[in-house]
């Protein structure tokens, strides 16, 4: 299961970041929130997608 402090780790940013750039807090630039998205997309997302039903 990925966590927020996963996400952190591998952007090398905060947990408190990432958490805002999820919410699309307006303290948040646009290049970390794409870069946070992204990446929970292609950690979560595209498993479950890939999964044999």
């Amino acid at each position: 299961m990925v966590n927020l402090k996963d996400l952190a780790k591998e952007l090398n940013v905060s947990v408190s970041t990432v958490s805002k750039a999820l919410k699309s807090s307006h303290e948040i630039g646009k290049k970390t929130k794409k870069g946070s998205l992204n990446l929970l997309k292609k950690w979560v997302i595209a498993p479950i997608l890939m999964q044999d039903f």
